[in-house]
């Protein structure tokens, strides 16, 4: 049994102050920092379109706590989770969508400068796999196994990073969802449990779909 801790469910930080509706100067798109509703930071894996043409954001479904607004780091409201996958915490399909606000700006480019601008598919072992979270920034493992639709892999993540990007190239092909405790993980170094793109794009195009 994979012992984990989810990703953006045990950090310690503040929600910023002074919150504020957003304008056209923020800007949100993957790497960027969220604040939900309680002291849980996650990080977004990318921005987009869903069915109806509405300008939404995707990250974990674990980072969907109590209340639907959503902040980024200078407090300032962005928009409202609206879907997020039926089972709370599972890494099978660990996602949620953002409708963002109006006077919300979209971005493509992670913090470190990665553009993620198309879907791509689950990595697999042996591959490289990059991920960028608000925690530890961009950080590069390899693939060690899939198990269904979650991906184990050395890339670091840590408390916050939930819902940044996997990439490959400027392709997402997973989101942060979880560290892998497991005794054997931690032996070798520590892990991260990747929940993969595609189990998630079937499941979102039954709830309303994301597009980039």
């Amino acid at each position: 049994m994979i012992k984990y801790l989810l990703a953006g469910a045990a950090a310690a930080l503040m929600i910023p102050t002074g919150m504020a509706h957003a304008s056209d100067t923020t800007v949100v798109g993957p790497g960027t920092t969220i604040f939900p509703s309680v002291p849980l930071p996650c990080t977004i894996a990318a921005v987009g379109h869903n069915d109806a043409g509405e300008n939404v954001a995707l990250t974990a479904g674990h980072c969907w706590v109590s209340s639907p607004n959503v902040y980024n780091r200078d407090g300032r409201y962005i928009g409202k989770f609206t879907q997020r996958a039926a089972q709370w915490g599972n890494l099978q399909d660990d996602w949620a969508i953002i409708t963002l606000d109006p006077g919300v700006t979209e971005g493509w480019f992670t913090p470190d400068g990665q553009l993620i601008s198309s879907i791509g598919s689950d990595p697999q072992p042996g591959q490289a796999l990059t991920k960028f979270g608000q925690t530890t920034r961009t950080t590069t493992g390899t693939v060690t196994a899939l198990d269904g639709n979650v991906i184990h892999a050395s890339t670091l993540a840590f408390n916050g990073d939930s819902g940044g990007p996997a990439y490959q190239g400027s392709a997402l092909v997973g989101l942060v969802s979880a560290m892998d405790t497991s005794p054997q993980t931690l032996s070798a170094g520590g892990g991260t449990l990747f929940s993969g793109i595609d189990g998630i794009m079937a499941d979102i195009a039954q709830h309303g779909g994301f597009h980039l």
